[in-house]
């Protein structure tokens, strides 16, 4: 099966210098690869540098095989949604019209055509927040702003979704309902590629894991190869916090 994304030899950052350096990996149509690591590991840093929006130092980023940095932005909007770590600002509108963002590539002018009207409502309802359409998008709890936002991810209709932290303030039901919505959506043929604060979930739904740690992938392994071994060394835990669980083999080791 063809790669639909490919990061090769990326290093990227701020104008300070590089975050992330000689990052490489792919996706797949069909993948949920998710991205593990300690806190200012550079997860972020890379999925913004995919999108263009941090600083390139070296390196590239494929697209079916072309330079998404020669694409232009709204070819790539098409393509790749982005779902940032915070919901953004408290948006004037109802939760459906924000949703409806996410046909601004589609239809620059707003133009509400009935394709728009059916994707918004299909991702509305892939959330569980149909009944909840014409709430003001400010009155609504985290947790729902959370799902609204995914749903305007879902609504652009892209073939690669970024999400960074898509279970933020996300209660333990929802966590594994978007965690499945996500799953399901791969086995549609799209390419899923999401930050996770826990392992818990990766574990469960994920195809591949990529373990990042001080600006590096340090390894790409599947859900059955999360070990205690592997947890203790990538985020510096004492293997003694682990009295209940089998600590594995010398072999789990990252290095």
């Amino acid at each position: 099966m063809d790669k639909i994304l490919e990061v090769l030899d990326l290093s990227a950052g701020y104008e300070r210098g590089p975050v992330i350096e000689k990052v490489n990996f792919f996706l797949k149509p069909g993948d949920f690869v998710v991205l593990v690591g300690p806190n200012a590991s550079g997860k972020s840093t890379l999925l913004k540098a995919i999108l263009r929006i941090n600083r390139i130092y070296k390196g590239r980023v494929l697209l079916e095989g072309r330079d998404i940095f020669l694409l232009p932005r709204r070819q790539i909007a098409r393509e790749v949604a982005y779902l940032p770590q915070e919901n953004g600002h408290e948006f004037p509108f109802n939760l459906e019209e924000v949703v409806g963002m996410g046909r601004f590539p589609h239809s620059p002018l707003f133009f509400d055509t009935p394709t728009d009207r059916e994707k918004i409502e299909e991702a509305l309802k892939q959330v569980g927040l149909w009944e909840k359409r014409k709430e003001k998008f400010g009155n609504l709890s985290g947790g729902e702003k959370r799902r609204g936002v995914i749903a305007r991810a879902l609504a652009q209709g892209s073939k690669v979704l970024l999400l960074d932290e898509p279970t933020l303030h996300l209660d333990l039901n929802f966590q594994l309902e978007v965690s499945s919505l996500l799953k399901d959506l791969s086995r549609s043929g799209i390419a899923v590629l999401a930050v996770y604060h826990d392992l818990w979930l990766p574990r469960l739904f994920a195809r591949r894991i990529l373990a990042m740690k001080s600006g590096k992938l340090v390894k790409e392994l599947t859900p059955e190869e999360v070990t205690p071994y592997f947890v203790s060394q990538l985020y510096g835990i004492e293997p003694s916090l682990f009295p209940s669980f089998s600590l594995g083999k010398k072999g789990d080791f990252l290095w």
